[in-house]
């Protein structure tokens, strides 16, 4: 087996040739996969929340002195934060019987000790296979894209068992680069004004030999391309607020007190909300003219409600009888067991409206598949509330957060077919291109440092303070490696709306043109970026609109007035203006 092993290669494609055998590309997790199925390690893995939800049972046990203070206030953030800690240390080489130089590694050793168990986490299966590989033949070739000094220890140890046991490894050879690409940097106002452009430039010629990395949400940039002819990159970031994962926080905003009309008003307003049509329209209604839970205008929406199942004009309910009594349940349940927890609430209570989702939701994931996501986060929070009595309202809100974690992605966009190669990191580059386009290259903000202080990177093992960032550096660098003429970088001004600015790597790249989008086509309409160049035509097709009487009157003083006008209003009222 032919493996190609970096940090940074997770859902890299396995090879571009036609037909491959024997041939992967692995980042760490697929890796890990990799091993677990050859030595038989395979199994179900535990959820971060259920491994949190762990760890506070073991730092409630302990009760260390420690983080006793944090744990009293919020007791999951401090067990999340304890945790993402051990996990840190395990990779590094840490062992809970070593000398302990500090209060911080001293009460993390008291809990690893602690009997009560703890699911593994990708660190301890990776220990797990480390143990598992002594004396077991190999016979793989691993190439590694990064030097073996660079890996955290447990890949360190478990590359070099993998050379004892007969692997072929392959480092990089450290030699110095070649001719560097000559690097254009293309500025514009924000994405649209960069995404015409570098569209414009895949459309004036022949793109087999064309890279774009597109390391950030592509939204903007795919529907720029489809105007194109292009396919979609189809790259995204997850979200949380996709409107499938608000139910359930929402829905268990009803147990709480005083009752918010706003957060109701959010959860009935879900298309897939769990209730029926026929309540929740009467009770938006009712929420406007009334906001509050009780008065006429909530009596009057159930009363409608009843109307709607008792005339059942067009056939919906087969049983209407059954469904009065449906009706009831809700009402009973709203009025009677709702908004009513103070700071705490009972977990038998948070039991049963977990329940009454999954009746509400399940019969309706074949038509609307998100909701097998909100499902999953029911089932999630159902195993980290038993054996539990009650629950704060804080320790709730951070339960949901870790289960929802960053979200999802969105079903509805994937990645099309196109005749240049897209990468969504630019450690994926793994061939030569002519050109190299890189796309949104700006500062994303990630610093990389480590909370260790001295005394405890004393006690890891050969522990590499600057690892991280030469691995990001290095990834950087892959990118003009991989470039044979031209590095093209695309850097707006404006990203939604808020300043950006350039990549830290353009500091140390040599570049030999920086070019205004909005100066690359000249008054005759000649357009041209890097090797490529177009004549553009004015489009004469549509009629431009006849001016409105009212604005041609006016000053430009007014005009800019009664636009800012127009523009706060919508932000007030979330609605869209158009301009005429």
């Amino acid at each position: 087996m032919h493996i190609t092993f970096g940090i940074f290669l997770d859902g890299s494609e396995w090879s571009s040739a036609g037909a491959s055998i024997g041939t992967m590309v692995c980042g760490p997790l697929q890796m890990l996969q990799v091993f677990e199925g050859r030595l038989g390690l395979s199994g179900v893995q535990s959820s971060t929340p259920e491994r949190i939800n762990q760890y506070v049972e073991k730092i409630r046990a302990v009760a260390p002195a420690w983080c006793r203070a944090s744990f009293g206030l919020d007791s999951w953030t401090t067990a999340q934060q304890l945790l993402a800690w051990r996990d840190e240390l395990v990779e590094a080489g840490w062992y809970a019987t070593q000398n302990a130089p500090s209060r911080r590694l001293q009460t993390l050793a008291q809990l690893e000790r602690d009997s009560l168990p703890l699911a593994p986490g990708v660190s301890d299966r990776l220990r797990k296979v480390l143990q598992a590989l002594d004396g077991v033949p190999c016979s793989d070739e691993i190439h590694l894209t990064e030097p073996l000094e660079l890996l955290p220890w447990v890949w360190r140890e478990i590359f070099t068992a993998l050379r004892r046991n007969g692997a072929t490894l392959i480092e990089p050879d450290g030699a110095a680069p070649g001719d560097a690409p000559e690097v254009i940097q293309v500025t514009g106002r924000d994405e649209a004004t960069l995404a015409t452009q570098l569209a414009r430039y895949l459309a004036q010629g022949d793109n087999q030999n064309v890279a774009l990395i597109c390391n950030s949400d592509s939204s903007l940039l795919d529907g720029v391309l489809h105007r194109f002819g292009f396919g979609a990159v189809g790259e995204q970031a997850s979200s949380r607020w996709r409107e499938s994962l608000q139910i359930l926080p929402l829905f268990l905003e009803t147990v709480w007190k005083p009752f918010q009309p706003q957060r109701f008003l959010e959860l009935l307003l879900l298309a897939d909300a769990p209730f029926p049509g026929y309540i929740r329209h009467p009770l938006i209604e009712a929420l406007q003219q009334e906001p509050g839970i009780g008065g006429e205008e909530w009596k009057n929406a159930w009363n409608k409600a009843e109307e709607t199942i008792r005339q059942n004009k067009h056939g919906y309910y087969s049983d209407p009888k059954a469904e009065q009594k449906k009706c009831d349940q809700l009402r009973d349940l709203l009025e009677k067991q709702s908004f009513q927890a103070g700071n705490t609430v009972s977990v038998s209570l948070l039991i049963e409206r977990c329940k009454f989702l999954q009746s509400r939701l399940g019969p309706r994931v074949a038509e609307a598949p998100g909701l097998g996501t909100a499902l999953l986060h029911v089932k999630a929070l159902l195993g980290i509330l038993e054996g539990k009595t009650e629950v704060s309202r804080i320790e709730l809100a951070r339960m949901l957060d870790s289960i929802i974690g960053s979200g999802s992605d969105n079903r509805d966009r994937s990645a099309e077919v196109n005749d240049f190669h897209c990468v969504n990191h630019p450690a994926k580059l793994q061939a030569d291109f002519d050109t190299v386009l890189w796309w949104n290259f700006i500062d994303a903000g990630r610093i990389n440092r480590t909370s260790w202080t001295t005394e405890e990177i004393a006690v890891l093992p050969n522990f590499n303070l600057q690892a991280a960032r030469r691995l990001e550096h290095r990834s950087w660098e892959n990118a003009t490696g991989h470039a044979r003429r031209r590095l093209i970088v695309f850097t707006p001004r404006l990203l939604v709306g808020e300043a950006a600015f350039p990549h830290p790597f353009l500091n140390e790249l040599k570049v030999k043109e920086t070019v205004d989008a909005e100066t690359l086509c000249d008054a005759s309409g000649q357009w041209r970026l890097a090797d490529r160049s177009a004549t553009l035509q004015l489009d004469q097709s549509t009629a431009a609109p006849a001016p409105v009487p009212e604005l041609a009157q006016r000053s430009d003083c007014a005009i800019a007035a009664a636009f800012l006008y127009a523009y706060e209003l919508a932000a007030d009222l979330s609605v869209p203006v158009v301009y005429q």
